[in-house]
């Protein structure tokens, strides 16, 4: 007799149901930022399930950042303002979850950013070219007053100066997914640069010249340049922070 076989059939939990309708319609902008969701109560007339159903699900979206809870006169559930910031706080708490490791941020950085430096060479502006030269102008004038030693706070400065940096050539794409995600990596390198790195006048003053490079190749409108020296410049990245991780495991 021949076997027949039918798929199993994948039942949704109500909650899951009801979180996704919501924030469906928040996404799409059926429900605008700012505008006034039903009652709790008025949400477990509509979805026919209990109020202790309707909690667990507003609680996902609460969490995700798609709806506000206002307490007080003119309280209630609202549709939240979806930001950079909101997107940036919820892709840094996925990712922490999921324990991402320093190497598969350098992958990414690896395989976007040489691509971003090159579309951007043959579009940025003058303005942009200025905040770029300007930016390195401060870390040169910077490391030209170091001595022997780098002092945590001045590091500190010049490192959020070489973030700065790849930030504006994000921006310079004028295309907000590559914005949104060079932020967030940046987000997370100074987070990292935190925990692991200590304060290297070599390194930072390779950082600098790269970057340099990097921003000769933009002003020469020479993509396949620019394209060159960050591809090069984020593989130096990837050397250092091999050779520092084993050298700090070694201790």
């Amino acid at each position: 007799m021949k076997k027949i076989e039918f798929e199993s059939l994948k039942i949704q939990r109500a909650t899951d149901v009801i979180e996704t309708r919501i924030s469906n319609l928040i996404v799409t902008g059926a429900i605008k930022p700012g505008e006034k969701l039903p009652t709790e109560k008025e949400l477990s007339f509509q979805f026919d399930v209990s109020i202790a159903t309707i909690r667990e699900a507003l609680r996902g979206l609460e969490v995700t950042g798609l709806i506000e809870k206002r307490r007080g006169k003119g309280g209630g559930i609202y549709a939240a303002r979806i930001s950079n910031d909101f997107v940036k706080a919820a892709l840094n708490k996925f990712l922490k979850r999921i324990e991402f490791s320093a190497d598969q941020l350098t992958e990414v950085r690896l395989t976007i950013e040489p691509t971003i430096v090159k579309s951007v060479a043959s579009q940025i502006t003058t303005a942009e070219l200025k905040s770029l030269e300007n930016n390195l102008i401060y870390c040169e004038n910077k490391l030209k007053k170091v001595t022997s030693t780098l002092p945590q706070k001045e590091y500190a400065n010049l490192g959020g100066k070489n973030i700065e940096f790849h930030k504006i050539i994000a921006q310079a794409t004028h295309n907000p997914v590559f914005m949104l995600t060079i932020d967030y990596l940046m987000d997370f390198i100074i987070e990292f640069r935190k925990s692991v790195f200590t304060p290297n006048i070599k390194h930072v003053t390779q950082v600098v010249r790269d970057h340099r490079d990097v921003l000769t190749a933009l002003k020469e409108g020479n993509a396949e340049k620019a394209e060159a020296k960050m591809l090069s410049h984020l593989k130096y990245l990837e050397m250092y922070q091999e050779d520092h991780i084993e050298f700090t495991r070694k201790q």
